[in-house]
């Protein structure tokens, strides 16, 4: 394998959702520095990415991982644990609207978000970040706001009995799991903090990847929504994994507990727009 003078063999990047769009290009950016741990729930998804990074001179080991099972998800940790030291999570395994009801939506978005999280934070140590992608949707009206007691714990027993109206739609359900590992994020702060770690999300907007695509295919709203970006465009997937690069570095040793926009201005245009 073809090595950079920074690439680290001890250290290593966990990337969920790793097969496609944002996990994907997150990992070829982060594995020019370390090895990889490779999630999807997709086996021959998975397979054709590891294949990919390995032919661009990547060190990748990948892991069939379904996040919402924690049989699976602990096997996975064990095997982070097994490969040396857990520098990074990038957690971008997700789904959208159009791609189950509003029950799976939470589970995989927010409660398989905290399981990989809390599986991995035993293993983190001084330096060691987890990058949780979240959602411009999370911070639309109506959402911004919450901080339910359910967001911040997604694995305690009364999740589902505090959260159940929003499964009423899709919709819904998407920008209420991604606030939620917005505000989860935030309540882990404390306990990554104290193992010298830290834990930030970043909310894209737009973005082009094969999920973007689909709910843009999907959804009519979307194209009035790039209007109306003052960037008039989407983003790509390669800028929200420039920020994920940056914010697992060292550069960004006292950033913790924050959240990141990034969504070419609409959020900002349409809060004004507001009032």
């Amino acid at each position: 394998m073809s090595e950079s003078k920074s690439f680290d063999a001890a250290s290593v990047a966990v990337i969920t959702g790793g097969s496609s769009g944002i996990g994907l290009a997150c990992a070829r950016l982060l594995g020019k520095r370390h090895q990889l741990v490779l999630v999807d729930v997709q086996a021959e998804k998975l397979e054709a990415a590891t294949a990919a990074l390995r032919a661009a001179g990547h060190s990748v080991t990948p892991v069939v991982t379904d996040i919402t099972a924690p049989a699976q998800v602990e096997k996975l940790a064990e095997t982070v644990r097994g490969l040396g030291r857990f520098a990074l999570l990038v957690n971008a395994a997700g789904i959208s609207p159009t791609m189950a009801n509003g029950r799976r939506i939470l589970e995989v978005n927010l409660i398989g978000t905290a399981r990989v999280t809390g599986a991995l934070l035993p293993l983190a140590g001084p330096g060691s970040v987890a990058v949780l992608i979240a959602s411009s949707a999370g911070h639309m009206a109506g959402f911004n706001e919450r901080s339910d007691p359910a967001m911040r714990d997604p694995l305690h027993a009364d999740f589902w009995a505090q959260m159940e109206a929003d499964t009423e739609t899709p919709e819904r359900a998407y920008s209420a799991g991604k606030r939620g590992v917005i505000v989860y994020a935030q309540a882990q702060a404390a306990a990554w903090g104290a193992r010298g770690a830290r834990i930030v999300t970043i909310s894209p907007g737009m973005i082009e990847t094969p999920m973007g695509d689909l709910e843009f295919s999907k959804q009519p709203l979307m194209k009035t929504m790039l209007e109306m970006t003052p960037l008039q465009r989407q983003g790509k997937a390669e800028e929200i994994a420039a920020l994920a690069e940056f914010l697992g570095s060292e550069a960004a040793a006292f950033i913790t507990g924050s959240d990141f926009l990034i969504d070419g201005g609409i959020t900002a245009r349409l809060r004004n727009l507001a009032g």
